[in-house]
């Protein structure tokens, strides 16, 4: 279920400045604002010539243009003129020129100028420039300037329309992982629970499934152990040790723990060569691509290990000090379900256990919230931590971000959603349009409207 938020998201709706100078400073450009609208931009201009001293038969022109590193646009220019030139070209011009200005030395004196242009996108980030251009008899240029005058955003306002998603509602099937290092006497399978590092690990593991067990919103569906033995030995008596003392942490489990209701699966390895192998590759021991080799060899264990131990004992001893013990161990999965929580329930454990909610008691949290707002924020900031690779956390994650103005982190989450799916594609064209790439994101809101997304054609309104 989608559902349409608008947040306001103010980029920039005209270009406003003051005080700027033009002639070494004897003209101020008093107010320029440029504004978009539609598909045209209007340039208002207001010159004070009041410093300004000009010749009788002097011409000044001022040149104004939208400028970029591959464009120009001029615009119709401006005349500033002293008496007997304005009455010179008046004589020898069949059309009075529009845009021209006689100056009255020692009077305060404005000129404003307004034109109208057609928009072109690449003016959007562009810069605002004025050409001058001192002329004498004949209209001879003697001497020519240019000032930067602005940098220009024509960007209008943007208030999208952003299409949150509503989850599904699911059981909420968890599972905690765990490993158990357990130290044994040579060639025995019963647990000692005083036995070196035993009391430590053990308390690990109690207190895991204390927890779960204590824990009257979890229900426990199924325990499965899997117990593994390191290469060293004989394969025969490492698939008896593997096999026993996977069985031996079971009956621990059962004698210190209630289980109702299910079979605590129990499984082995008789000897872990992946887990080996695993260290060998992140390992600096000498000699690592022909252990490896030996180890990717599809001989029996037994041979494999005698090889490895006779070819290379002194990386072999290494292996043995270093590596074999973490191999020995006895991993346990616990799979359980999560009962389904109130509003109100779920707003306190998004706090302190948000492991234990869905995406979809998140959605609901942050319904309660104005839209917008820090609270409401937060919400799907921790629904996405919580689910990092899920499709739908990540594109209302991206809608915040919008919100935020976070473009570079919109882009991270959009880029986590695989395939054209029609709201990642709506999502894309917002982002866009925020970046200023209005025919891209005109191109990805057509899309999303073909796709189903009706708020497409709301931002498509919105960006014309």
């Amino acid at each position: 279920m989608r559902k349409t938020i608008i947040i306001f998201v103010i980029l920039i709706t005209s270009t406003v400045t003051y005080g700027q100078t033009l002639l070494n400073g004897q003209v101020e450009v008093a107010k320029k604002e440029i504004v978009k609208e539609g598909d045209l931009v209007a340039v208002d201009l207001l010159l004070d010539l009041s410093k300004l001293e000009i010749k009788s038969n002097q011409l000044y022109e001022l040149t104004p243009s939208f400028v970029s590193d591959s464009n120009k646009e001029e615009l119709p220019k401006i005349q500033i003129v002293g008496r007997n030139k304005e009455l010179f070209l008046k004589r020898n011009e069949k059309n009075p020129y529009g845009y021209r200005i006689r100056r009255k030395n020692r009077k305060s004196q404005e000129y404003h100028y307004q034109v109208v242009v057609p928009h072109q996108e690449w003016m959007n980030r562009s810069t605002f420039v004025m050409d001058e251009d001192q002329c004498g008899c004949n209209s001879v240029v003697l001497a020519s300037a240019q000032n930067s005058i602005t940098s220009v955003d024509l960007i209008q306002e943007f208030i999208p329309s952003l299409v949150f998603i509503k989850p599904e509602a699911e059981v909420k099937n968890r599972n905690e992982i765990g490993k158990a290092y357990l130290d044994f006497q040579v060639g025995k399978t019963h647990i000692l629970e005083t036995f070196r590092n035993n009391p430590t690990e053990l308390a690990k593991v109690n207190q895991l499934f204390d927890e779960i067990n204590k824990d009257e919103n979890l229900t426990i569906k199924g325990i499965a152990i899997h117990g593994y033995a390191s290469p060293e030995g004989s394969y025969s008596l490492n698939s008896k040790l593997a096999s026993e003392r996977a069985q031996a942490f079971k009956q621990y489990l059962t004698s210190k723990h209630h289980f109702k209701g299910y079979e605590i699966q129990v499984d082995s390895t008789p000897e872990d060569w992946e887990g080996l192998r695993k260290y060998v590759v992140n390992s600096t021991i000498n000699d690592k691509e022909a252990i490896l080799s030996i180890i990717d060899n599809a001989m029996d264990p037994d041979p494999k290990e005698w090889k490895l131990k006779a070819t290379y004992p002194e990386q072999y001893r290494e292996l043995l000090q270093n590596c074999y013990p973490a191999l020995r161990r006895s991993e346990y999965i616990i799979d359980y379900t999560v009962r389904a929580f109130s509003v109100e329930e779920a707003k306190v454990l998004l706090k302190t256990k948000p492991q234990l909610l869905s995406l979809e008691e998140m959605y609901l949290i942050a319904q309660t919230y104005e839209v917008g707002s820090d609270e409401f924020q937060e919400v799907f900031d921790i629904a996405v931590r919580m689910y990092p690779k899920d499709p739908i956390a990540n594109l209302n994650a991206a809608n915040i971000s919008l919100s935020k103005k976070n473009l570079e982190d919109a882009q991270r989450y959009l880029d986590r959603v695989e395939g054209d799916r029609a709201e990642k594609i709506h999502a894309q064209g917002v982002l866009e349009a925020m970046k200023g790439n209005l025919q891209e994101a005109k191109k990805l809101f057509e899309k999303a409207e073909q796709l189903g997304i009706s708020e497409a054609r709301e931002n498509l309104e919105k960006i014309k």
